[in-house]
């Protein structure tokens, strides 16, 4: 993983990142100063911080998702983080994956995400759901249980 130069942060991630009580926090945790350290590029989408502060608030309470909330906006700011907005192409190619990938326990926002990755040439995606790599997309599998 040390040719990675641009990383995409999927909502798991997000969440295990905020909750310091989810299993996976430390490591996260982890990955997300090796990589800003590194100065890689790092991605996410407005899908993705939407439904990462909606399940905080929802599952983890209202000053989590608002931590989550304030520590966005100033990487966003600070150019630490790159957030890609979902247009109509985006969301058209991705009702196509849906339909492609039927099978599969894959969401709209999973599929947006897929098309982003693709169309920005992204290298990596940081989640905990397997379902992407059933799909082709290199994610970081140490991660995954």
């Amino acid at each position: 993983m040390d040719d990675v130069r641009k990383l995409f942060i999927d909502t798991s991630a997000w969440i295990a990142y905020s909750a310091k009580d989810d299993k996976n926090h430390s490591k996260i945790v982890h990955l997300f100063s090796k990589y800003l350290s590194n100065e890689i590029e790092i991605y996410t989408s407005n899908d993705i911080v939407d439904e990462t502060v909606t399940r905080l608030a929802y599952d983890v309470g209202w000053y989590k998702a608002r931590s989550f909330i304030e520590y966005f906006q100033i990487a966003v700011m600070k150019k630490m983080i790159i957030q890609v907005w979902t247009d109509e192409q985006i969301q058209y190619e991705a009702f196509s994956l849906l339909e492609k990938y039927k099978d599969h326990k894959f969401s709209l926002t999973d599929a947006t995400s897929v098309v982003i990755l693709r169309r920005f040439k992204i290298d990596l995606i940081l989640t905990l759901d397997s379902d992407f790599r059933k799909i082709g997309i290199s994610s970081l599998p140490e991660l995954l249980s």
